[in-house]
């Protein structure tokens, strides 16, 4: 099992040149190690290596450790590793560095007391030494005068170090994380101990940070460095396929152990080199993108496109503020063709943002946001994709459904994951239909946030899978079936109503099952079709799907469609009308009726596919039935927050859509013969039904308007 510290840690270098070696160090490395065993140190020597922040220097270093482990041991230095991390103020510093330093050149010489006295007074002298151009401080006169000779207790330390008669290497790193003024601190202590017989220094640094902090001290910081050093060696020029290779690498090692949805490799090279490639400039920038995707990106990473994610994440770390900015207007990057006047809003938003002077988003930033989100091109298009099916599919970013997952590094609550869509495709599979039917079921009494059912979402995501042929042919009759074993539960009023928009269930239940069944041979279809419309328990969910494969025929709305492009031919409709026309009023019969969800869409349907006079008696039988009607008809939502319903609702022209059904003379009967009184056993949303129907409060030039609001 990995350790956490090790899973996670940013800057861990390479260690083993056989297996790390990414950046095309090792044969460097193998003969510095080379350089430094055949040394010469009766003075010491001081040798830089300098590099920018995060290119790779730490890895050398432990790639020369490497290779000095691997040499004779009469040959290799004993190592030394002192971090001045560990230490803070100059005197800690200095002693640290002594004690580190003796205890591995002669530990028994160490132990002795007079030793230690003798260091110890050494480290508060050189932790006085100034850098020249430093005022030198009166204490460090003091401290002189009163301890004795820095010269003769410098020739102690020295004959220590002859006398241990090896060679020492002393690796410091990362000296340029350090503040300047400890920076300062070390370069100081480094002066006063270079030229120690037997001893090698190496180390690492960043040039440029080192110099301008040693220069604030009133130095010239380049100048003090060639002094300090006799050997400076420069990192070779990374080689940009190698970062490639190491990113790509470090990638697959991530989420090799992964279940992942498929992704376009194209377009992932399309994002790395809109950006990404660029913003991953150093092995550092790399490390600290990896260790950052270990934790964010495995909670959803069956969820979002692994390009777009890579995307997002590199701009959370290295353009913050791009990101931060993107985190607030998902609403309007997300999406495809806005209308004109969304337009002209996005437009002004994301120029805004664009062109703010000393704005955050370069040219690099720009090619990535444009790569992500089509709606960039409203700054250089009037013309943009519009996919959103396909974006979907795909978990894009620009996506409306998938926009928030980038950002919540997590399954928002009541969200549909991936294993869960997986898991309704292999339902399925199972011999029994019903399998499927039941999770949709479940799924339509489970809500997503802003109160709609997690169906939605399911037939969304399905109807994509399908739209792109990524659906088994062999399971297209069993998914039939389960969706119209489900339907009617599916078609509930909690997706019926909705702001203006939405999509309501009805919608996407047609658009998956028509899908599906061009999945299909047209014999295939017309046999499935006549026994699904047959035994489903559905009945407004089949009469939906009834309707649209009229619609294909021009029978409802809009022109018909090529005969080959129709899903079933003028005969099979008959019969698939005949059968489910001949069900409704079966219903009737039984007095299942009133409770059939989507009752004023399949009232019209029974009207057209059997006859207008059935549909009045039923009506005109019971109140109860007119109320069932008119509850589908009039939804709550359309009356509550009224401040005059009755006159709100006549300008819609309901009660001329309800006269269709009932007929004018049917009514005048029932008003005739109703008794206000009865009014007030009903809710107060019935009762402003009831008005609307009998003409109670309706002004009288709406009373002749024609019909605008009949169910498709």
């Amino acid at each position: 099992m990995t350790e956490p510290e090790q899973f996670f840690s940013a800057d861990r270098p390479g260690k083993n040149p056989e297996t790390d070696d990414r950046l095309g160090y090792a044969p460097f490395a193998d003969r510095l190690a080379s350089a430094i065993c055949g040394m010469s140190t009766p003075e010491g020597i001081v040798a830089a290596i300098c590099g920018e922040w995060g290119t790779g220097k730490s890895t050398l270093i432990e790639f020369v450790r490497y290779y000095l482990a691997r040499r004779e041991e009469r040959e290799r230095p004993d190592i030394v590793y002192f971090n001045p991390w560990w230490f803070s103020g100059t005197e800690q510093l200095v002693s640290a560095f002594f004690y580190e330093l003796l205890a591995t050149a002669a530990p028994n010489k160490l132990t002795k007391r007079k030793n230690l006295k003798r260091i110890a007074t050494f480290v508060r002298l050189i932790s006085h030494v100034p850098i020249p151009g430093f005022k030198v401080a009166e204490e460090f006169a003091g401290i002189i005068a009163s301890e004795g000779n820095i010269v003769q207790l410098r020739q102690e330390v020295t004959e220590i170090l002859v006398q241990a008669r090896k060679h020492i290497l002393v690796i410091m790193d990362d000296i340029d994380r350090l503040p300047p003024s400890d920076i300062q601190d070390l370069f100081r202590l480094i002066k006063a101990v270079g030229n120690f017989p037997n001893v090698i220094y190496l180390i690492a640094f960043d040039r440029a940070v080192v110099a301008n902090a040693l220069s604030e001290s009133g130095v010239q910081g380049e100048d003090y460095l060639e002094k300090i050093a006799q050997l400076v060696v420069d990192l070779p020029k990374l080689d940009r396929a190698a970062l490639d290779s190491m990113f790509m690498q470090e990638l697959n090692d991530l989420i090799k152990d992964l279940t992942l949805p498929e992704f376009d490799l194209d377009y992932f090279h399309e994002v790395y080199n809109a950006g990404v490639r660029d913003l991953l400039n150093t092995p550092r920038n790399i490390a600290r993108l990896i260790n950052a995707m270990k934790f964010t990106y495995r909670p959803v990473a069956r969820e979002v496109s692994l390009a777009d994610f890579v995307a997002l994440e590199s701009l959370r770390l290295f353009r913050p503020e791009v990101y931060r900015w993107i985190k607030a207007n998902t609403a309007i990057l997300a999406g495809g063709t806005p209308s004109e006047f969304e337009s002209t809003v996005i437009k002004s938003i994301l120029k805004g943002f664009i062109e703010k002077p000393n704005g955050p988003v370069d040219a690099l930033a720009q090619s990535l946001l444009r790569k992500i989100f089509p709606r960039f091109e409203l700054m250089f298009s009037t013309a943009i994709p519009d996919r959103p099916s396909a974006w979907r599919k795909a978990l894009r970013a620009c996506s409306v459904d998938k926009i928030e997952l980038y950002f919540s590094f997590g399954l928002p609550e009541g969200e549909l994951s991936r294993l869960e869509l997986d898991g309704l495709v292999n339902a399925a599979r199972d011999p029994v239909p019903q399998s499927l039917g039941e999770i949709l079921k479940r799924l339509t009494e489970q809500r997503r946030r802003g109160g709609v059912t997690r169906a939605s979402q399911a037939l969304e995501q399905l109807a994509d899978l399908a739209e792109y042929a990524s659906i088994d042919a062999k399971i297209v009759p069993n998914m039939v079936h389960g969706l119209l074993y489900a339907g009617d539960a599916i078609l509930s009023n909690a997706d019926r109503g909705l702001p203006y928009g939405f999509v309501e269930n009805r919608h996407r239940f047609v658009r998956l099952l028509t899908l599906l069944l061009r999945a299909l041979s047209l014999k295939e279809r017309s046999e499935l079709l006549r026994t699904a419309v047959q035994t489903a328990p559905s009945l407004a969910a089949t009469s939906q799907l009834v309707a649209a494969l009229g619609d294909e025929h021009g029978k409802y709305s809009g022109e018909a469609l090529p005969e080959d492009k129709r899903l079933v031919s003028a005969g099979t409709l008959l019969e698939l009308e005949s059968i489910t026309g001949n069900r409704i009023a079966a219903a009737s019969d039984e007095g299942s009726l009133q409770s059939v969800p989507d009752l004023d869409h399949v009232l019209f349907r029974w009207s057209d596919w059997r006859s207008k006079k059935e549909v009045s008696e039923w009506l005109t039988k019971d109140l109860e039935n007119i109320l069932a009607f008119l509850r589908w008809l009039i939804p709550d939502e359309k009356i509550q927050d009224r401040d005059d319903p009755i006159a709100d609702l006549s300008g819609r022209r309901y009660r001329q859509v309800a006269l269709e059904l009932i007929g004018e003379e049917d009514v005048s009967r029932l008003v005739e013969n109703f008794e206000m009184e009865t009014l007030q056993s009903h809710s107060r949303n019935d009762a402003i039904r009831l008005k609307l129907l009998f003409g109670f409060g309706v002004p009288k030039d709406t009373l002749d308007q024609g019909p605008d609001h009949r169910p498709p």
